[in-house]
């Protein structure tokens, strides 16, 4: 949907390999681009628990198609496509203070819209 002038919304990613169904679900939240990913460990499709919480903006999070490798842009994900969730580091200078300020988690990721505010970017450890 399109709300202040964004292009928002959220997708769900269910895993057809996983072993582990604790860690076979997640759901990226979108805002013109993949903001954040959280693991979704209950039956709340909707629940944001900060400890779930896989990856952040200003790391790039990004979806490719598994079988050709393609990258796939928010306007072109479709129910049923087979995807890969990637994340990759962010440059350094885009963690410094001043950066943070601009492309950091709080400026795309409203305390009011996630229930908890979030002020260092999350990356995979």
């Amino acid at each position: 949907e399109i709300l202040e002038g964004f292009s928002r919304g959220m997708f769900m990613v269910q895993a057809f390999a996983s072993v582990d169904p604790a860690e076979s679900r997640y759901r990226v939240h979108v805002q013109n681009e993949f903001i954040c990913c959280f693991r979704v460990c209950s039956n709340d499709e909707n629940d944001s628990d900060p400890d779930n919480l896989v990856v952040c903006a200003p790391h790039l999070i990004t979806t490719v198609d598994v079988e050709t490798g393609y990258p796939i842009t928010t306007e072109e994900l479709r129910v049923g496509q087979r995807v890969a969730i990637i994340a990759i580091r962010a440059d350094p200078l885009l963690l410094t203070p001043q950066a943070l300020a601009v492309v950091g988690p709080t400026h795309f990721m409203p305390e009011k819209q996630y229930g908890f505010k979030l002020s260092e970017p999350v990356f995979p450890s």
